[in-house]
């Protein structure tokens, strides 16, 4: 009775704790065929690399301010940014700081101590267009604190990513502005003593976000996400697709981003179907890209329906330490030293039937298939047939990345003769040393062509350069250290006028030199006249 009392008690709690956790394990199973993940290092290591086109955005967006119309009481003079040149963009930073929340499921930086120097050019005009003309200004920003963060989205019906910005805020007060503005006109002299009217506006779009603002980031940043295709075509007739899987995953340490990964032939699709794809590894890289087990047999399947497993080898064309021709094969077949008493050239028609499939686990890459290979003589008028098997082959694989480039080598194999004909007598046992002989001099000469490696794409400006294959049960994971390359943001579009008068009393000497300025204009016409 006390141990049935007990354990009623115990159901109470113990079965609802058993859901919870495995509805926890279990809730963000993925089954894809690709994943990218990221932890908080990765975007530490290329912060230095993404800042300065987060600042150069967010200054854009600060900065075309124009027209900007200044009152002088005489007339109105307009003076707009007109070109920002963030060739010249310096910026620098005291700290940096990346925050990913599960919670919130999104992604920040803080900028603290942020240092910017950069130059624009500018255009002015007066309202009678009395005078105007074209000159240069330099900006430099101090000590201010800049954040933004982001949430990753997913659009099942487009299999897409997007993001929405969730928030972005600055620190910044007058005070730490200081503008210059050089022209060959005096005019450009007012300007200059005019910032003080100007850097009220620069402090109010920095820190004034408005919601207009963050739609115009959202709008360009998923303009350019969901421009990208899904597919691509790797090989003619075959492709790629990596549509989005899943919904992104942001834990309070690491990202994920799962993409299907099928590859299959035009008009042909794969009936496989993809296992769960791992989970962000602690002893992995901080991008870590995992290729799966399921892409790798979708694109050997793809390369059987489409024909690419079906070659034609002639044996003169392959660099072999003794003669493929006739006398070769009569060693295993005796019958045909007397059909064919001089030598004949020979060839070999090999098809790979049904497609190969891959076989991954814990630091063993193998491809096993099934090969049928048909040994012909060549003669006229039609080449004639000598022996044909089917072999049952594994290859023992390789792989690493160096400089950008997977190298791929083929270190063992193992084969087994399943059956065999020939129109002479024939022993299947016989032929094993034939088809040791055959791949000893074949996959040097394809380990020749595969050291010449395959060059790893550029990603979003993120390239693959110091990276390393890791072999896992049923998939790869490539660990890479990111180096960024290219502009990984659009520049933001100007934002709509805004207008802003002087005080008079405060500017009196900016007004007395407009009267000068108009009083000399109006002499000048006189004496024309």
């Amino acid at each position: 009775q006390i141990l049935s009392s007990q354990f009623s008690e115990m159901k109470k709690w113990v079965l609802p704790l058993l859901i919870l956790l495995s509805v926890q394990c279990l809730g963000k199973e993925v089954k894809a065929g690709l994943s990218l993940a990221f932890n908080s290092n990765f975007f530490n290591n290329v912060k230095d690399s993404i800042l300065p086109f987060l600042v150069k955005s967010f200054v854009n967006q600060s900065t075309v301010i124009g027209p900007l119309q200044v009152d002088a009481y005489i007339f109105t003079i307009t003076f707009e940014v007109s070109e920002s040149i963030f060739n010249d963009i310096h910026a620098e930073w005291k700290d940096t700081k990346v925050i990913m929340s599960d919670d919130k499921n999104s992604i920040g930086f803080q900028i603290e101590g942020l240092t910017i120097d950069y130059s624009v050019n500018v255009e002015w005009d007066t309202s009678n267009h009395l005078w105007f003309g074209k000159g240069s200004g330099h900006v430099h920003l101090k000590d201010i604190g800049f954040g933004i963060s982001f949430s990753p989205l997913w659009d099942d019906k487009t299999k897409s990513y997007g993001i929405k910005i969730a928030n972005v805020e600055s620190k910044i007060t007058k005070e730490d502005i200081e503008i210059t503005v050089e022209g060959n006109n005096d005019l450009f002299t007012v300007i200059n003593m005019a910032q003080e009217a100007v850097k009220p506006l620069l402090v109010g779009k920095m820190t004034n976000i408005t919601a207009a603002d963050l739609q115009t980031i959202d709008g360009l940043a998923n303009g350019l996400l969901k421009s990208l295709p899904i597919e691509t075509e790797i090989l003619p007739g075959i492709l790629l697709n990596y549509g989005a899987a899943a919904a992104p995953n942001v834990e309070d340490d690491y990202m994920e981003l799962s993409f299907d990964g099928t590859v299959y032939a035009i008009g042909q699709p794969s009936e496989l179907k993809p296992a769960p794809i791992p989970t962000f590894s602690e002893e992995g890289g901080a991008m870590q890209l995992y290729l799966s087990q399921y892409t790798m047999d979708t694109a050997l399947e793809a390369l059987f329906l489409a024909g690419f497993l079906v070659r034609d080898i002639n044996g003169e064309d392959l660099a072999s330490p003794v003669a493929l021709d006739t006398n070769l094969i009569s060693i295993f077949v005796p019958d045909i030293k007397e059909k064919y008493p001089d030598p004949r050239p020979i060839k070999f028609q090999i098809e790979a039937n049904p497609a190969p499939r891959m076989d991954l686990q814990k630091d063993n890459f193998k491809a096993n298939g099934k090969v049928h290979v048909d040994i012909l003589a060549k003669t006229l008028p039609q080449d004639s047939m000598l022996l044909s098997m089917d072999v049952d082959l594994s290859l023992f694989l390789d792989a690493h990345i160096k400089n950008g480039k997977v190298f791929m080598n083929v270190n063992n194999f193992d084969s087994n003769i399943l059956n065999c004909n020939s129109p002479s007598t024939v022993d299947c046992d016989s032929l094993k040393m034939l088809v040791q002989t055959i791949l000893n001099i074949v996959i040097p000469q394809a380990n020749d062509i595969l050291s010449n490696g395959f060059a790893l794409p550029t990603i979003l400006g993120i390239n693959f350069k110091n990276a390393n294959i890791n072999v896992e049960d049923q998939y790869l994971r490539v660990d890479v250290t990111p180096e960024v390359s290219g502009e990984m943001l659009h520049y933001l579009n100007p934002s709509a006028p805004v207008n802003h008068k002087l005080d008079p009393q405060k500017y009196e000497r900016i007004r007395t030199f407009y009267s000068e300025l108009a009083r000399s204009r109006q002499i000048a016409m006189m004496m024309c006249e």
